[in-house]
């Protein structure tokens, strides 16, 4: 099983201003990958 998670983050104190120079966000993402038993009692 894959599991995927991306947020972006906004620099805090950042002036709006510079939002057309520099970008005003930071993406961050994570990928976890677990094995999953083909055959599990249950």
């Amino acid at each position: 099983m894959t599991t995927r998670a991306a947020v972006a983050v906004p620099l805090p104190l950042a002036p709006a201003v510079l939002g057309g120079v520099i970008p005003l966000e930071i993406p961050v993402s994570a990928t976890q990958v677990v094995p999953v038993p083909e055959y599990e009692a249950r």
